[in-house]
Parts: structure tokens; sequence; C-alpha cells
């Protein structure tokens, strides 16, 4: 504040003094407040911006362990099917090759070579479509997000 002597010896405001400060002190709220204000947005935001990629990152897992629980269900029906495929083959191949103990030999040693092809090929029938799915599910952006982005702008 700035005091203006008087003559008699005396101190007081100025009349233009105090609505200086008083304009700054006011001004100064107003960007204090305005200050709050945005950080009260950005907090806001974040903390929607945290939702989202919580409720995304459960959306994508449900979606994970829902084809994980379906791949799971598809193989053990297969695999039923399979043996009992097996096991017809057997009783059909019995009479032309000398018996079922022979029969079941050949399915055994034709599964055998099935798994190890199966074994050598691993890798493009089960490791790269798998890191292509997970890739696909976790990186790529949604187009919902894209829809989003198109609206603000």
């Amino acid at each position: 504040q700035q005091l203006e002597r008087k003559g008699n010896g005396c101190k007081s405001l100025s009349l233009f003094s105090l609505v200086k400060t008083t304009r700054t002190m006011f001004s100064n709220d107003q960007k204090i407040d305005a200050a709050n204000d945005l950080l009260r947005e950005a907090k806001q935001y974040a903390d929607l911006r945290l939702q989202r990629l919580k409720l995304d990152f459960v959306s994508k897992l449900t979606l994970l362990l829902s084809a994980l629980v379906v791949s799971i269900v598809l193989l053990v029906v297969f695999a039923v099917v399979f043996l009992f495929v097996a096991y017809t083959l057997a009783l059909a191949m019995a009479p032309h090759v000398g018996g079922l103990h022979w029969a079941c030999a050949i399915i055994a040693a034709g599964g055998i070579v099935l798994g190890t092809l199966f074994y050598a090929f691993r890798r493009p029938l089960i490791v790269q479509p798998l890191t292509n799915f997970v890739a696909r599910l976790f990186l790529e952006k949604d187009t919902e997000d894209d829809d989003d982005n198109e609206e603000e702008d």
C-alpha cells in the first residue's frame, strides 16, 4: 500500500492507491479462482480418462478370457470327437490289419505323426495368430475413440 504524507504528519491512503490495490487484489483473486477451476477440470479429466482406461481394460480382458474359455471348450469337444473317430476307425480297420491291437497301434502312430506335425508348426498355427489377436485387442485404437475425437474437433 502506498502511503501519502499530509502536511500535518498524518498518514493516509490516497484514493488512487486504494482503487489500484483493490483492483490488483481482485485481479489476483480471479486468477487464483481461474487456476483452481483449471486444476479442478484437469483433475476431473484425469479421473475420467483413468476410469475409461479401467473400463477399456476390463472390456478387453473379458473378451480375452471369453475367447480362452471358448477355445478350451472347443478343444475338449474336438478331443472327445477325435477319440471316438479314432476308435471307430480302429474298429473298421481291425479285420483288414490282423486284429484290433494292430489297428489301435496304427491309429496311435497316426496320432503321434499328427502331434509331431502340430508341434513343428506351432508358431504359424498357434503362436502367431494368438500374438496377432492379443496385439490387435490391446494395441489398436477403438473405432469408438476415433468417433469421439472427431466429434470434439
